[in-house]
């Protein structure tokens, strides 16, 4: 259920369930980060068990210090686990967008431009966060959104290495989910936050 303000916000509170809510501003990952600290250490944050911090496309793009916001994110991680250690945190990975395609799409790779050089960057991103975090729970959203229905990879190469793509088969264009892949993801979801119910 999407959060409102005021007082519908703290009714909906009092029932279990999934939330899910605006933190910040697209194309802002610390603004991001910041109103997730922020709204757990209220009041209102106090009444949630599970939480977790989706980025989107456009919050890890070819330009992103990725350092930085990695940084930013692990601090208020600190943060937020020493005021609230009973929270349980779920880690997400920045999801992916489609290689590029056709002549356009050469000219923009032969110009550091374009979805895969942004891939490469949410690459970097996802790898530095699985690795700042290993063995805490993930949202792996990168890794579920590459995967093929047989099991195949899709990347692209940038400068050499190869990174994650978004699979056709679970998105068309910058932002749109097929069926399927929203599908794959509600699972990916729900296996995550099973995760830190116990057994």
């Amino acid at each position: 259920q999407r959060v409102r303000d005021g007082d519908e916000k703290a009714k909906l509170f009092e029932h279990a369930g999934i939330f899910h809510g605006e933190a910040g501003h697209d194309g802002e990952p610390e603004d991001k980060i910041e109103a997730f600290e922020e709204f757990l250490l209220s009041s209102d944050g106090a009444a949630i068990d599970i939480a977790m911090l989706k980025f989107s496309c456009s919050d890890i793009s070819r330009s992103t210090d990725v350092t930085r916001v990695l940084d930013a994110y692990a601090g208020a991680v600190d943060r937020i686990r020493r005021a609230r250690p009973k929270l349980e945190l779920v880690h997400a990975t920045a999801p992916l967008r489609e290689p590029d395609h056709g002549t356009r799409a050469a000219i923009r790779r032969m110009a550091g431009a374009g979805s895969d050089a942004a891939n490469a960057t949410r690459g970097r991103f996802n790898e530095a966060l699985r690795k700042r975090f290993a063995g805490e729970v993930f949202f792996d959203i990168a890794r579920a959104e590459s995967i093929r229905p047989d099991g195949t990879e899709v990347t692209v190469l940038v400068k050499g290495e190869r990174w994650p793509a978004l699979a056709s088969e679970h998105g068309r264009g910058a932002r749109e989910l097929t069926d399927q892949g929203r599908t794959m993801l509600g699972r990916e979801l729900l296996l995550s936050l099973s995760a830190c119910c116990g057994e």
